[in-house]
């Protein structure tokens, strides 16, 4: 089993897809198969950033929440 993570205290979207990049890499060519995503404060895009997180990874499945 693999499993790689990150976390960001920014609300800089381009930082977020810098991010996406850099866990694609580490993955390889291995989709997996779950992503948590959590977001919190004021973020004004987290539905934009869940799509991201699925383009750039493609996930069987995504949990998570926003506070």
């Amino acid at each position: 089993m693999s499993w790689v993570s990150a976390a960001l205290r920014t609300r800089d979207t381009e930082r977020w897809r810098e991010t996406l990049v850099g866990l694609r890499d580490q993955l390889g060519d291995v989709a997996p198969d779950l992503c948590c995503l959590f977001v919190a404060g004021e973020e004004p895009d987290a539905t934009g950033l869940l799509g991201e997180l699925c383009e750039a990874l493609g996930p069987r499945a995504v949990v998570g929440c926003s506070a």
